[in-house]
């Protein structure tokens, strides 16, 4: 059995991370347009943080699981293009609606799109880079991540400003298609070839054994119990980021993504390699001391956090977006990481799913709820 990595893996990650930017950027625009969409609709706070995250949320979570398991067993290659097209097609409908109701539909499609595009990536990846080589290719994926809310924050304002919400929406979901087609010309990988060992595609773990395993396998467990609890605080920080710019500061949606734009560009993007080059490192020397550090790191980023929400001068809140920014990003690949190379290749969909349902079930449909952000406050002391 060759244990050759596939040629296409440099070209399958790098579309696989673009695809994963326009996921992220979907639900940035969201973010950033809540004001906008608030005032169209005649919303409240709580109607409109149901309809641009709880929705999605609770439908991400309840579609991951099946995708999952789906991604275990069948061609992960063309599961993938179907997700990026439903996601993609819906994104741009969100722009086309005419009310509340058709908006909220529109966001149940996103939703089933996007609950495949992140654990049958992940598994692909996992199958066309050596366990060596795991850790690295996860972190270059996780960038798309910061490039999504860069792409966001300010194409989505300047968008947004120039030609309104509906526009920029349109946009970003045709921007799917083109990835769709590059993945045709991607190749399905044999799974577990690069661990020494092909899983028969006939002998799918089920759905209770792989539950069974991640309780059994503590690192796993707890990677994922903590991701979740790091995305709740993290993400519904930045969720009502926007919104809190616009409320306290007086910023239009366009200043607004202008400001926050660099910061998930710049900030996300160097935050994550620089913990690839940390992680690697440290975990040379002790396969517990990236977690140690990523502890760490959290703790002292909960200040600023604190910070935010309430400070009253711009510069001061742009500094602290900048010290607080780091740490939402940097843990995304170490924890896509242990997940993928914790459990068999047969349950690696499922076991991503998992994880990626937690998360954007506390991230989109608890926090929009429970984080919020100030009906209104004194305008900002520059």
């Amino acid at each position: 059995m060759s244990l050759a990595q596939p040629k296409d893996r440099w070209t399958f990650l790098l579309i696989a991370t673009f695809i994963f930017a326009l996921s992220t950027a979907d639900r940035f625009l969201m973010s950033l347009f809540l004001e906008p969409i608030k005032t169209e609709f005649n919303l409240s706070d709580t109607a409109v943080g149901f309809l641009t995250g709880t929705i999605f949320g609770i439908v991400y979570f309840a579609a991951s699981i099946p995708l999952g398991i789906l991604a275990d067993r069948r061609n992960r290659r063309n599961l993938l293009v179907i997700f990026v097209l439903i996601f993609g097609v819906m994104t741009s409908a969100s722009g086309l609606v005419a009310g509340y109701f058709m908006l909220m539909l529109t966001r149940v499609g996103v939703a089933v799109g996007e609950a495949g595009c992140t654990p049958t990536p992940i598994s692909l990846l996992a199958d066309k880079f050596k366990p060596s080589r795991r850790a690295m290719a996860m972190t270059i994926f996780s960038i798309g991540s910061a490039i999504g809310g860069w792409l966001a924050a300010s194409g989505g304002g300047y968008l947004s400003e120039a030609f309104g919400w509906r526009a920029a929406m349109i946009i970003f979901g045709l921007l799917s298609l083109p990835a769709a087609l590059l993945l045709l010309f991607i190749q399905e990988p044999d799974r577990g070839a690069l661990d020494g060992v092909v899983e028969a595609s006939d002998e799918p773990a089920s759905l209770r054994e792989t539950v069974s395993f991640i309780i059994s396998q503590k690192s796993v467990l707890h990677t994922i119990l903590g991701g979740t609890i790091l995305s709740f605080w993290g993400w519904g920080i930045v969720w009502w980021a926007p919104a809190l710019l616009e409320r306290s500061f007086g910023m239009t949606t366009g200043d607004a993504g202008e400001l926050l734009g660099p910061v998930h560009g710049i900030c996300g993007t160097l935050s994550i390699v620089a913990m690839a080059v940390v992680m690697r490192f440290l975990a040379n020397h002790d396969p517990r001391r990236p977690l140690i550090f990523l502890t760490i790191m959290t703790a002292l980023a909960t200040l600023p956090s604190i910070g935010l929400v309430l400070n009253r001068s711009l510069s001061v809140e742009v500094g602290l977006l900048w010290a607080f920014l780091p740490v939402v990003y940097a843990y995304a690949g170490p924890t896509f990481a242990v997940i993928s190379s914790g459990v068999p290749a047969k349950m690696r969909g499922q076991a991503i799913a998992y994880y990626v349902a937690m998360v954007n079930l506390v991230l989109l449909a608890l926090a929009p709820q429970f984080v919020g952000c100030p009906p209104s406050a004194p305008m900002a002391q520059i």
